[in-house]
């Protein structure tokens, strides 16, 4: 745990509801040491982006300075202080590196619903692959059958011509022999 840092309007909102109106100094994580002349926050080696200072702060008043900082009065206000004096402290805990856990789910469901639209491809190009297959062996079962209607059709037509061919024979064969004669 590391004193509290303030960068913004809405944590120092959330300071102030925690402190209440007590009217007890606080030490803040802000000092002058890292970067002489200019205050920073010691945990994150940054600087100010937001304040929330007193009027006329701070003013490094007194001969040792003041190079550290923190929350006075009811209304919580910065006020610049020696690091040596007394006060309470308010401190934070430094959030795990982030993990956004509903980006995280998103990715998640997005990742199986593309597993899924991958595995429905898949049995769809099965399914037409199956149904390719059956409709070629139904398209050769038909040829095959028309073909063999065609050919049992010419095989009927030329044992009804042999028929014929037999009969006519076999009339010619009763009536007995014919003469020809030449006109």
């Amino acid at each position: 745990m590391d004193l509290a840092s303030i960068r913004t309007s809405t944590q120092q909102a959330q300071v102030n509801r925690i402190l209440g109106r007590n009217g007890r100094s606080v030490w803040l994580g802000l000092n002058v040491k890292k970067m002489e002349g200019k205050f920073m926050w010691m945990w994150l080696n940054s600087k100010l982006t937001y304040s929330h200072w007193h009027r006329g702060e701070p003013n490094n008043w007194g001969r040792k300075g003041e190079d550290c900082a923190g929350l006075v009065g009811r209304n919580h206000k910065w006020n610049d202080f020696g690091c040596g004096m007394p006060a309470w402290f308010l401190c934070e805990k430094r959030a795990p590196k982030k993990t956004n856990h509903r980006r995280a789910t998103h990715l998640r469901r997005l990742q199986a619903m593309r597993r899924a639209a991958k595995k429905a491809a898949a049995a769809k190009a099965a399914g037409l692959k199956r149904r390719a297959a059956a409709k070629r062996a139904s398209d050769l079962r038909k040829k095959r059958s028309d073909a063999r209607a065609i050919r049992d059709k010419h095989a009927a037509r030329a044992a009804a011509a042999a028929k014929l061919a037999a009969d006519a024979g076999a009339k010619a064969a009763a009536a007995g022999p014919q003469k020809k004669t030449c006109a």
